[in-house]
């Protein structure tokens, strides 16, 4: 075996795996049927029509009808319309373009590694006549020999060694970016862009985000923090992919999906008279001041504070503070008054504050994932099926 081009023969039999691999993993664009929440309803539904196995042995052994299916590539992925690499060559400016194909290449590379053409038929899964003709079609082509022929083997020739150290390069880098691409249409590779109103240690939300950088350590994550307004501006800009926001939104150009509830709590001063208590009525805190966040889920926690309050006892007290999360709770700890929040808060265990929990709240707090429908990355699924199967987890006795 020739060491220059060692383990030569596992890359090239890759490339028409993995070109099968990406055209498999694509899904047709006008025959997926959704199901709730904007994304297919099986993973079935995002798979196109790829080339199987017998195609690729029919290419290799000469069929030309196989060759046309291989060598063609999607001009219009909404018409489906094919055209030939073959003729792209052509249209390129190369004149030997539309008479030299990818599998023709790909076995020069093996037959310049095993210097053999029957290992390298043995290795590529062919017949040992279909890699002689398309090499000597090659040679035709040239008009120059790239092996000599012994009864042993083969050898290069000084212009077969030259062909096949630039072929080498460039199928390494075709082998390079058919992995690559095929990554990212199965979403192990990419970017995710979150907008989150906070990330909190052992919430939900961050487990989800750990775990999913976890299983998809080639995807870049980028975590955004806002307000559910400002969140979802940045998704409408097209700045993110995906935003967590409470409540249950409906928005009429956008996708979204509950995911996971949290109770709602009360956070008190250690020394306030009602921490003794199992819980909290939102009488008890009728004549309470309110501290509220700008940023976060400030908007939603003024809304429900007032949606609980407004008209059963006097206007409620609610002051609203550009401050973040630690900033609030320690005003909180020193008296400046309550606020309330989702339980994840009780993670963060704040010196000096208290939380309690309603016993008059009818429903725990929802929080939803909101995205473009427009948006169909493979990333974006993948995150948004482990927070559902995630959230089932957590519900399951």
């Amino acid at each position: 075996m020739n060491p220059v081009y060692e383990n030569m023969g596992e890359a090239v039999v890759a490339i028409s795996v993995a070109l099968t691999d990406v055209s498999n993993a694509r899904k047709p664009e006008t025959t997926t049927n959704f199901g709730a929440g904007g994304f297919p309803s099986s993973n079935n539904e995002w798979v196109g029509k790829g080339i199987d196995a017998d195609e690729r042995s029919r290419l290799a052994d000469g069929d030309e009808s196989a060759k046309r299916s291989e060598t063609s590539i999607s001009q219009n992925p909404r018409e489906q319309n094919r055209i030939s690499i073959q003729e792209s060559f052509a249209r390129g400016g190369s004149p030997l373009g539309s008479r030299i194909t990818l599998t023709a290449l790909i076995q020069t590379l093996a037959v310049a590694e095993y210097l053999n053409f029957r290992h390298a038929a043995n290795a590529l899964g062919v017949s040992q006549s279909s890699i002689s003709e398309r090499i000597k079609a090659l040679e035709d082509t040239f008009g120059i020999p790239l092996f000599e022929r012994h009864a042993r083997g083969v050898k290069l020739t000084d212009a077969g060694r030259c062909f096949v150290e630039r072929v080498a390069i460039s199928v390494a880098q075709l082998d390079h970016a058919v992995k690559t691409i095929g990554m990212m249409a199965r979403g192990d590779r990419g970017r995710l862009r979150i907008g989150v109103h906070a990330l909190i240690p052992g919430s939900f939300l961050t487990e989800v985000i750990g775990q999913y950088h976890a299983q998809y350590p080639d995807v870049d994550v980028e975590i955004a923090e806002g307000t559910a307004s400002e969140v979802v501006s940045q998704l409408r800009a097209g700045r993110l992919d995906v935003a967590f926001v409470a409540g249950t939104p409906e928005y009429p150009d956008l996708h979204s999906t509950c995911i996971w509830t949290e109770p709602l709590v009360v956070a008190l001063p250690a020394n306030h008279p009602l921490v003794d208590r199992n819980g909290i009525t939102w009488a008890d805190l009728a004549g309470e001041a309110f501290l509220v966040r700008y940023g976060g889920t400030g908007p939603q926690v003024h809304d429900h504070i007032l949606l609980r309050l407004a008209g059963r006892w006097l206007s409620p007290s609610i002051l609203r503070l550009a401050v973040e999360r630690g900033s609030l709770l320690s005003m909180i700890a020193q008296g400046y008054g309550v606020t309330i929040a989702g339980s994840a808060h009780t993670l963060i265990r704040p010196p000096g504050v208290v939380f309690l929990p309603f016993l008059d709240e009818p429903e725990p707090v929802p929080f939803s994932g909101v995205w473009s429908p427009h948006n169909r990355s493979a990333v974006l699924r993948n995150l948004l099926d482990l927070a559902n199967q995630m959230s089932r987890g957590a519900r399951t006795p």
